[in-house]
């Protein structure tokens, strides 16, 4: 049920929330500091930016770090994890970021792509028994 809450939220969430409005030039980077802005300080939200990726150090290795595909956010709501990708309108996810938002399900967890910080405030509140929760997709 919260699922299915969450993607009826996400599909009709709000732009309401002004001052973390995006526009079609934001980056990713500057819509995951939005998100974390609007929902880091909510009571019951412990969120973080989740970098992954790798590098070469100044002896020349190659470091990895972070899980592949794993979300930009990473949240836990009143106890629940979540995982927030994070695109562009029109973004796609890549088949490693598919893998882990399956992987995560299946652990119990809740996985959204979101475009706009409004739609993790919407699934936040959704997680909570929000007003939305009879929405539909």
């Amino acid at each position: 049920m919260i699922r299915r809450s969450i993607a009826a939220l996400v599909v009709y969430a709000t732009r309401a929330a002004a001052r973390y409005a995006v526009t079609m030039a934001d980056s990713e980077t500057m819509i995951v500091a939005r998100t974390l802005q609007a929902i880091g300080s909510l009571p019951g939200v412990l969120a973080w930016r989740n970098n992954s990726g790798a590098l070469v150090d100044r002896y020349g290795r190659l470091v990895r770090f972070g899980a592949v595909g794993s979300p930009d956010i990473l949240a836990i709501v009143d106890g629940l994890f979540v995982g927030l990708e994070v695109k562009r309108q029109g973004g796609r996810m890549a088949p490693q970021q598919r893998k882990w938002k399956a992987a995560c399900e299946r652990a119990g967890g809740v996985y959204v792509v979101i475009d706009d910080p409004a739609q993790a405030l919407a699934v936040v509140d959704a997680i909570r028994g929000g007003v939305h929760e009879t929405a539909q997709a």
